[in-house]
């Protein structure tokens, strides 16, 4: 169906902050105005995957950072490739650079989630745990639930550890960024959050000496954005 088509030389189109942001929600808000567009992107499907996971996440990013100017040209870029996007900025030092683009998600869990929201209609948060009895194809049912903000205060900061690190052992054109993508809408009026993944983040850079010159992390409903630069 046409509302489910994407196609990747529109998803590579270099713009602005704000261009990049309103395009990218004007597409997944027109690909979800269908029930087979809607699971297309709840399970990443095609290009609804980078689109989902990497484009808006980079354009929430690009359009709330103070350092990425309204001059900026974010060119998102869809393959194996060692980063999701380039961007070009008259005003940043340097004025080109790379950036990758990582989930802090459930993984497996996160999927056997969407599949159970495809077909039951509904699923409980994203930091909750699924499991699936038997083998392939077995049922999937919800498992331990996440309900108290201490909870998910500690999985994030896990789930961020996690990405980061998984990230830090690749290789990469430089100068690179990291951005790394959370869910915040539960964490998001918990003032002492971005002090604990700030402190996370300096551990990693200390024992590590990551090869990205900036990190932030940033969440997708646009209430958390932390940023450490690596003085390393």
């Amino acid at each position: 169906m046409d509302t489910v088509q994407v196609i990747k030389a529109e998803l590579e189109t270099r713009r602005s902050p704000e261009e990049l942001l309103s395009w990218c929600s004007s597409k997944i808000e027109h690909i979800g105005s269908t029930n087979d567009g809607k699971n297309a992107i709840r399970m990443g499907r095609g290009l609804c995957k980078p689109l989902v996971e990497e484009i808006y996440p980079l354009a929430v990013w690009a359009s709330r950072e103070e350092s990425v100017s309204s001059q900026a040209l974010i060119e998102p870029r869809i393959g194996s490739q060692s980063f999701d996007a380039v961007v070009w900025d008259p005003e940043h030092r340097p004025t080109s650079y790379f950036v990758e683009v990582t989930q802090a998600h459930m993984g497996q869990s996160e999927h056997f989630r969407m599949l159970h929201l495809e077909k039951e209609g509904w699923a409980p948060g994203p930091l909750s745990e699924m499991v699936r009895e038997g083998k392939r194809g077995g049922l999937i049912k919800p498992g331990r639930v996440m309900t108290s903000l201490k909870g998910h205060i500690e999985k994030t900061r896990e789930l961020i550890c996690d990405a980061v690190t998984a990230k830090i052992k690749k290789n990469y054109n430089e100068p690179i960024a990291l951005v790394v993508a959370l869910e915040d809408f539960i964490l998001k009026n918990d003032a002492q959050v971005g002090e604990f993944l700030h402190k996370d983040m300096e551990d990693l850079i200390a024992l590590h000496q990551p090869p990205f010159f900036c990190f932030f992390l940033v969440g997708m409903s646009g209430h958390i954005l932390v940023r450490i630069d690596n003085e390393s």
